[in-house]
Formats: structure tokens, C-alpha cells, sequence
């Protein structure tokens, strides 16, 4: 039997909640949704950090941003305009 480490799907909801306010295509494939749509029904929810981790990857290749979860951080603890630092 293998393991599957897991995490808990409120981890990933700044990153979610920050695609959504960026507009970014990040729902157009399955397993792109598959992360948000459970992180909205329940926060509690365990997600395989294999998924969630390839969701922040493709996140941030949507957003062309090589320092994605950096930008997240500052939207999340209130920086006045963390788009300013998308270049």
C-alpha cells in the first residue's frame, strides 16, 4: 500500500482566491478546477499535495510570474497593489 501525503485545501485558498481576482484561465483543464472546486465546497477537504502542488505550478505559468507564490504572500497580508510586482 502507498502513501499519499495529503494537506488540508484551506492551504491553497489565497493562491485560488488570487487567480480568481487576477481573471487568469486557470479553470480551462480538470485537474486545473479539481483544486479550486474543492478548496470552495469544503476547506477542510484533504488534497493530494501532488495535485495541489502541480495547481500552484500551473498557476504560476498561467500568470507568466516566476515569483508567484511571493506576489500572493504580499496580496494576502494586505500590500496596497501586489499586481504592481507581476513584471
Amino acid at each position: 500500500m502507498t502513501h499519499n501525503p495529503q494537506v488540508r485545501g484551506s492551504a491553497y485558498l489565497p493562491f485560488v482566491q488570487f487567480m480568481e481576482r487576477l481573471g487568469a484561465p486557470y479553470e480551462r483543464k480538470m485537474e486545473m478546477g479539481l483544486v479550486p472546486a474543492l478548496v470552495h465546497k469544503d476547506q477542510e477537504a484533504l488534497v493530494p499535495v501532488y495535485l495541489a502542488h502541480s495547481f500552484l505550478e500551473r498557476c504560476a505559468r498561467a500568470t507568466g510570474q516566476l515569483n508567484f507564490g511571493f506576489n500572493v504572500c504580499l496580496w494576502e497580508a494586505g500590500a496596497a497593489d501586489a499586481t504592481r510586482y507581476l513584471a
